[in-house]
């Protein structure tokens, strides 16, 4: 297993090159467990900064919100053979779906926060993690946003 901060996963290079199960947590709370080849490749596609896509997912939404604190979460790597050493002991190459397989078992086992998926003993979120606040709370549409009905409306026009 390799365990590291956010902040260091987001400085080292990835030389990942067989199935992995990463996790990352803070303290006790599992936020969410993932299956990558390139796990610390994952890390920036979550945060919206990968090859992937531009936007950040609800993991990396998280993280995002949560910084600077975030950067002092946990990222473990597991490989597959290091969770299951009895299973794949003969197995020359893991697939994705042996790693698919465990990640899924992973999931049942810790619950973490942010998995969906086959995730019947989700935890809730702790209090400490959740933002205060009502959506949107002081949000102006500028009248370029606004509906040509609404804008006239304003202007006392009723179409």
């Amino acid at each position: 297993m390799i365990r590291m901060t956010i902040r260091e996963a987001r400085e080292r290079v990835d030389e990942s090159t067989e199935q992995c199960i990463y996790c990352y947590r803070d303290g006790d709370t599992i936020f969410y467990i993932g299956r990558s080849d390139q796990p610390l490749e994952r890390l920036e596609q979550h945060l919206g900064a990968g090859s992937f896509l531009p936007i950040p997912d609800p993991i990396g939404t998280f993280i995002l919100d949560h910084h600077p604190l975030s950067l002092d979460w946990t990222v473990e790597i597991y490989t597959v053979r290091e969770l299951d050493p009895e299973q794949f002991k003969d197995i020359v190459t893991i697939t994705r779906d042996d790693a698919d397989w465990i990640e899924g078992q992973m999931i049942f086992k810790y619950g973490p926060c942010f998995n969906g998926t086959g995730n019947k003993n989700r935890k809730h979120l702790p209090e400490q993690y959740q933002i205060k606040g009502i959506a949107n709370a002081g949000v102006t549409l500028s009248s370029s946003l606004q509906s040509p009905a609404n804008q006239n409306a304003k202007r006392g026009k009723v179409e």
